[in-house]
């Protein structure tokens, strides 16, 4: 067996200041920290390292390689990979660095990358929100990207996003990128104690037809909680869908599992939501388990957001709810209409796209701008028939729980993470 005997020791740096201000420790990626026999997997950042000849590589790399390119885009490019604050402290004697987003990198240690929309790759020059109309190939920071991913020292990529595996190679007119592109279908990775809660509430739940039953619909921030992600995960949609819901349906409630945003529409929306009856508003931070017993606990989970959260659409349904989401480009990789989910029109074409090379347009500006009363009544309908109509309520949950478990169990994710890890240790 000689040297490959070895365990491949991985770096994820995930806590280096550059890497961490652009999703950080996300649970997408954190899915596949686990035990292992061939790899091993270090989260510390090593001692603060002279990086100055690393940098100057990836410039002199950068001028080879597209020679037309300004000295000051190439600059600014070697820049935003923090030298002294990140780079300084990534890879150490590592086999390899696990990235996620984007490669930011220096090259000098070899990586591999995960990423999900292609947008992100251009981080930081780009971002969510930022996209819409762009000719992403006509920025000065394009050709710098694409060198850097066909840098002998970025080993792979990989995705849990077909389309993203078919579309990179597209994007980048590469096919050597579009070799070391992979795609590995995403688990859902559960601790014990999230199995235990999930499985004590959800069944019961699922056959309960006890008509006296209050109905409850989630809504839940992003991991950040940032105010902003109230309105870009549809809350707005919710809340006033919701108070004409309970006009007429009060044997139902909606939990709120976010902060406002008052910062952007001011008290009198703190005021508005207060003023809703069957409205319990969690402020404060909670932790995974109380996450998981909202879930288990809920028969509606409501996602109308402008992009795709893949961990929350997959635990929605792992939780026999019935979730009901935007079509957000992406989402219907999961959610197949009325089998595993409900799927809202209107979102796709308005906040969000994809262009003819698979890159992701993408605004924020109409989410902040008003509600759009098509997209709210026909939310509502989704709601009143989670309400009303048990049997659909039922098959519905049922559909998505199958779902998850037929194709999202994480044992082949992280199989198919360890062999990719192991294949291109060696490349």
């Amino acid at each position: 067996m000689g040297a490959h005997s070895k365990k491949v020791q991985v770096h994820l740096p995930w806590d280096a200041p550059i890497l961490k201000a652009f999703n950080g420790d996300h649970p997408l990626p954190s899915s596949l920290i686990a035990s292992y026999e061939r790899i091993s997997l270090d989260r510390g950042l090593g001692k603060v390292r002279p990086v100055d000849a690393a940098a100057a590589n990836l410039r002199q790399y950068l001028t080879e390689r597209v020679p037309n390119a300004d000295a000051n885009h190439i600059a600014n490019f070697v820049a935003s990979r923090d030298a002294e604050g990140s780079q300084a402290r990534m890879g150490g004697e590592h086999d390899l660095l696990f990235l996620h987003t984007a490669p930011l990198t220096f090259c000098e240690r070899p990586f591999f990358l995960h990423v999900e929309e292609l947008l992100t790759l251009f981080t930081p020059f780009t971002w969510h929100g930022q996209s819409a109309g762009m000719r992403v190939q006509e920025q000065p920071y394009f050709p710098l990207v694409k060198a850097v991913l066909e840098h002998p020292k970025c080993r792979a990529v990989f995705s849990h996003l077909p389309h993203s595996v078919e579309w990179i190679g597209r994007l980048f007119d590469s096919p050597q990128i579009a070799a070391k592109t992979h795609h590995i279908p995403i688990g859902l990775a559960l601790s014990d104690a999230e199995k235990g809660v999930f499985d004590q509430g959800i069944a019961a739940k699922i056959e309960d037809r006890d008509p006296a039953r209050p109905i409850t619909f989630l809504f839940t921030n992003s991991w950040a909680q940032a105010e902003g992600n109230f309105v870009l995960r549809g809350g707005m949609e919710v809340v006033t869908a919701f108070a004409e819901l309970v006009k007429t349906h009060p044997n139902c409630r909606l939990i709120l599992r976010s902060a406002l945003p008052v910062s952007y529409f001011g008290q009198g929306f703190q005021d508005f939501v207060s003023a809703i009856p069957q409205i319990e508003h969690l402020t404060d931070q909670i932790d995974q388990a109380r996450l998981f017993s909202l879930l288990a606990e809920a028969d509606g989970f409501l996602l109308p957001s402008c992009g795709l959260h893949t961990v929350s659409l997959l635990r929605a349904m792992a939780a026999g709810t019935v979730l009901i989401a935007s079509d957000a480009p992406g989402v219907d990789a999961y959610v197949v209409q009325e089998k595993t989910g409900v799927i809202v029109e209107g979102r796709l074409g308005k906040t969000a796209w994809y262009d003819d090379t698979g890159f992701l347009n993408q605004t924020f500006e109409p989410m902040f701008k008003g509600l759009d009363p098509a997209f709210v009544s026909t939310l509502l309908g989704q709601m009143r028939r989670v309400v009303e109509d048990a049997d659909w309520r039922r098959d519905i949950a049922l559909g998505g729980r199958a779902h998850v478990a037929r194709n999202h169990a994480p044992e082949p994710w992280q199989k198919g993470f360890e062999d990719l890890v192991v294949s291109v240790r060696g490349s």
